[in-house]
């Protein structure tokens, strides 16, 4: 039987929490941490949940139209040159896309991990099987792969047939090398949200070794939210994202997903090490919040500090922050360094916008830069 007092107490203990780390100094002091990279603009899904996926041109989409196809290793090697001279050590995620089509992708990998920073990366798994010796080789700290389901629900949102794929090439990096590390994360929507524990129980039995497995909130913007922005900032307007007429918050059934993620929270298996959900939400009335279009802030996931330790640099050297919410253009790498752009004025006026909005404007609230804590 759960105690309601010790309930209560910490419930008020990570509300104060919360606030104090909100109010804190440090969050406000720009520290270079990561560097999204973007390693080519070609994708081999058309995921339906997914902006690039059905080409909606908004969203996430919009950072890449007319981009340069593969990010060049002579601009990479400026980016490291930069990063050498400030004498920085951060973590390297790449990303967006599909980063195992870039022909040279071991290479990015070594040069990346040879100056000694660390190196992530997050795939659909199509090109494991064949690519896993380039990244385990050359220093490759961890992947994160992409999964929407049990076996048939991800090969039809994902619009390809890699889920058996995706699980051998993870089988294939653990046997290589079990010290690098692997997640599986599931985006949760309307085309998936009931078949949650089932694709953790395939998982759970697939004898495959998996370091966390994270069932993650879909983020979005929806049409209030882009019309509540307008009015709070009308200079960082943002449109629509993600919501098509396969995919829509709105269609999620709060009471199964409910029972679904009550259910997760309650496995364990032998070869997964951890499951998480993320946010951490798991009561119904605030799931409704939650995929609800009105995109009212939500209690203890009300801000974010990514703009003071992260940006995300284009193949083509254009330098931005990676999140739905925003296109801020903060310079290129190809005339700029890295440093002088992270703390440049564009930034600056950026990080000050989002301080005077509490760090969590209308079109942030169904962003991951607000749900990861």
């Amino acid at each position: 039987m759960v105690n309601n007092k010790f309930l209560k107490k910490s419930t008020y203990i990570s509300s104060l929490n919360h606030k104090l780390k909100k109010n804190d100094i440090r969050y406000q002091i720009p520290q270079l941490e990561r560097i999204i990279l973007y390693v080519t603009s070609l994708c081999n899904a058309k995921c339906l949940m997914c902006d690039i996926g059905i080409g909606s041109g908004t969203g996430i989409d919009r950072f890449i139209q007319n981009d340069e196809r593969n990010l060049d290793l002579k601009l990479l090697d400026k980016i490291l040159l930069d990063l050498k001279k400030s004498g920085k050590k951060i973590s390297f995620n790449i990303l967006m896309t599909e980063p195992l089509l870039h022909p040279d992708i071991g290479v990015i990998v070594n040069k990346i991990s040879s100056d000694g920073h660390v190196v992530r990366m997050t795939t659909n798994g199509q090109l494991l099987p064949k690519k896993y010796r380039e990244l385990v080789d050359n220093g490759i700290s961890s992947i994160q792969v992409s999964l929407d389901g049990p076996l048939d629900l991800h090969n039809k949102i994902r619009r390809i047939k890699n889920f058996d794929k995706a699980i051998e090439g993870i089988r294939l990096i653990k046997s290589a090398n079990p010290q690098v590390g692997v997640s599986i994360n599931c985006t949760i929507t309307n085309l998936n949200y009931n078949r949650l524990s089932e694709l953790a129980f395939t998982l759970g039995t697939s004898g495959v070794c998996i370091d966390v497995l994270k069932f993650q909130f879909m983020d979005f913007v929806s049409s209030d939210m882009a019309n509540n922005q307008k009015l709070c900032e009308p200079e960082l307007l943002q449109s629509e994202s993600i919501i098509s007429d396969d995919v829509s918050p709105e269609k999620i059934d709060v009471k199964i997903l409910h029972h679904e993620l009550v259910k997760i929270k309650k496995m364990k298996f032998d070869n997964i090490t951890s499951i998480k959900v993320i946010p951490d939400i798991i009561d119904e009335n605030k799931l409704g919040s939650y995929f609800s279009l009105e995109g009212k802030e939500m209690e203890y996931y009300n801000f974010c500090t990514l703009p003071y330790k992260q940006i995300a640099i284009k193949t083509d050297g254009s330098v931005i922050y990676h999140m739905r919410c925003f296109d801020i253009d903060l310079g290129n790498v190809n005339n700029t360094s890295v440093m002088d752009i992270f703390n440049g004025h564009k930034a600056k006026e950026f990080r000050d916008k989002l301080n005077n909005s509490n760090f969590c404007m209308p079109a942030c609230t169904r962003c991951c830069g607000v749900n990861f804590r």
